[in-house]
């Protein structure tokens, strides 16, 4: 190298030696830009593991194709363009160790559909956001971020109008994230948000440990009137109290509900609640009473 023309991307590693007599100047200047298209996948893959000091590596030499973590796109996969030729369709990134947000460079997988963040190390002692970034990426389908960390959602998350699934369990919420409503995600139909508990082990020698609680403030009956939801998942939150009965929910089964659905004609009169679940799970919490009747005479209690 020529000492006046040297320059370093990134991080710096390296023992200069030169004469007292030299004058040498080191500039730091940003990396080139990262390209929207098939070659800026592959570089935000690789730098988001990176990022998250991801336990696993990957084997950058190797064509992105041939990548366990990621899935591109098809011709015959639905919803395909010319212009999604060869670019990320999936990413996934397990077991890593981060104490910051979802790296800025997820922005730019701007024809992903699904994205997976799963298994922060030690994440029951952090508290943090999930960042704006991953907010841009408005075609987004199903996201997970579980057991990261988080113990809040940003607002900006409503901007995923497209998302159909969202796993955000074992994270450290305190309670039901206020973006969490129908109307900032009319298209999502799989909530999970169970495993939101907090503890500490106090001796490692006899395993004491210390809960420090989940989700508060009683069952969190705002999420029982999203009626496009086909599951839902609250256990293991220690939530406390009864389950809401329901009877002042305004909405409820007519006989020509039960007439157009073939269903018993029981059902008239009851709160129409959840009306589309299959999946339904508030197991291991601490809930008492009895058991409502939308519960007990939901139409899809045997599925």
């Amino acid at each position: 190298y020529q000492k006046q023309d040297l320059c370093f991307y990134g991080e710096v590693s390296a023992l200069i030696c030169v004469d007292s007599a030299d004058n040498l100047t080191v500039k730091q200047i940003a990396a080139p830009e990262i390209p929207i298209g098939h070659d800026g996948d592959s570089i935000v893959v690789l730098s988001i593991a990176r990022n998250l000091n991801q336990l696993q590596e990957i084997v950058s030499a190797e064509p992105m194709r041939n990548w366990d973590n990621v899935t591109l796109w098809e011709e015959t996969d639905p919803g395909y363009t010319p212009a999604k030729a060869g670019r990320v369709r999936s990413a996934r990134f397990m077991l890593f160790n981060t104490y910051e947000s979802i790296p800025y460079e997820v922005q730019y997988l701007t024809e992903c559909e699904e994205l997976v963040f799963f298994s922060n190390s030690n994440s029951f002692i952090h508290d943090l956001d999930l960042g704006e970034h991953v907010c841009k990426l408005t075609n987004l389908k199903r996201l997970t971020v579980s057991s990261y960390g988080l113990s809040s959602l940003p607002d900006e998350l409503a901007n995923l109008k497209n998302l159909e699934w969202l796993d955000v369990s074992g994270n450290n919420f305190a309670s039901v994230p206020s973006v969490l409503t129908p109307e900032n995600f009319p298209k999502l139909h799989a909530l999970y948000l169970n495993t939101c508990q907090r503890s500490y082990i106090l001796d490692l020698s006899n395993n004491v440990s210390r809960n420090l609680g989940g989700l508060k403030g009683g069952f969190p009956r705002e999420l029982l009137e999203w009626e496009n939801l086909d599951t839902l998942r609250l256990s293991v939150n220690f939530i406390e109290g009864e389950m809401p009965d329901m009877l002042d929910y305004p909405v409820k089964y007519t006989e020509q509900d039960c007439i157009e659905m073939n269903l018993p004609k029981a059902l008239v009169g009851t709160p129409k609640v959840l009306p589309k679940a299959k999946y339904f799970a508030f197991n291991l919490n601490r809930m008492y009473g009895k058991l409502p009747d939308w519960v007990l005479y939901h139409p899809n209690l045997v599925e």
